[in-house]
């Protein structure tokens, strides 16, 4: 709610059935180009988000100015005046060599694509008449809180009678910093004999406790031959998961 007199702007998520209006009017204000002159304008064809819609992940979100000119809230005017799309793309960043050593004798290695995924923020709009507001700023800073869904919590540990409440302690921390960041899960990886697994507040239903990691051993060239084969080795009390393997 607005306070009587007051000005805010609101950034929430796009509305398809009630925001397509106000926001191709914010378009046709935003064509790029010098003003008489040749100008560039996205027709949008009645779908504002047509441009992220195939995405495999997107989201769009506008800014609403919300003015009250009195003490009733029924006076309350709203006005988009500015929008942004984001997406998660896959697309491929450099090539490398295949290492398939049954068929290296036959044929030389053969250049694979690299993948990796990447934010785009695109379709960045601000009324000409609201900008210099930090409308912008704004909309990109929520757009960029969005490529976290979940929290990954690593490299648990701890020693002591009372490792595990204060694990018990960390793991509420970290729920409650997830739900400020408008998260939705937080996972974590820990051994089946880690003892301080007694300590991670967790529901059956979304855990596995007999999750298997998938393993495969590489060539000879990448191990110390049978003395290094780790996947026949016992497992230890922890593990660690890197990160940026998740």
């Amino acid at each position: 709610m607005v306070e009587a007199g007051g000005v805010v702007v609101v950034i929430r998520e796009f509305d398809a059935q009630k925001d397509c209006r106000a926001v191709e009017k914010v378009e046709r204000k935003c064509e790029v180009g010098p003003s008489g002159k040749l100008s560039l304008f996205t027709d949008l064809l009645g779908d504002p988000i047509c441009r992220v819609r195939h995405s495999p992940a997107y989201l769009m979100l506008v800014a609403e100015m919300v003015v009250s000119h009195g003490d009733a809230v029924v006076e309350e005017r709203r006005e988009i005046v500015g929008m942004i799309r984001g997406c998660i793309k896959t697309v491929t960043c450099g090539k490398k060599l295949s290492r398939n050593s049954k068929s290296f004798l036959m044929k030389p290695p053969q250049p694979l694509p690299v993948y990796t995924k990447l934010a785009y923020i695109l379709g960045l709009r601000v009324s000409p008449s609201h900008r210099r507001m930090g409308i912008g700023l704004k909309l990109v800073k929520r757009m960029e809180e969005w490529p976290f869904g979940l929290h990954f919590l690593y490299g648990l540990g701890g020693d002591g009678p009372n490792a595990v409440k204060f694990v018990k302690t960390l793991c509420g921390f970290a729920h409650n910093l997830a739900r400020e960041r408008g998260c939705g899960v937080v996972a974590t990886e820990v051994a089946s004999r880690e003892p301080l697994r007694l300590g991670v507040p967790h529901w059956k239903r979304l855990s596995c406790a007999e999750d298997l990691w998938c393993i495969k051993r590489l060539g000879e060239d990448y191990s110390d031959g049978s003395i290094g084969d780790w996947t026949k080795s016992q497992p230890g009390l922890s593990i660690f998961v890197d990160p940026r393997e998740f």
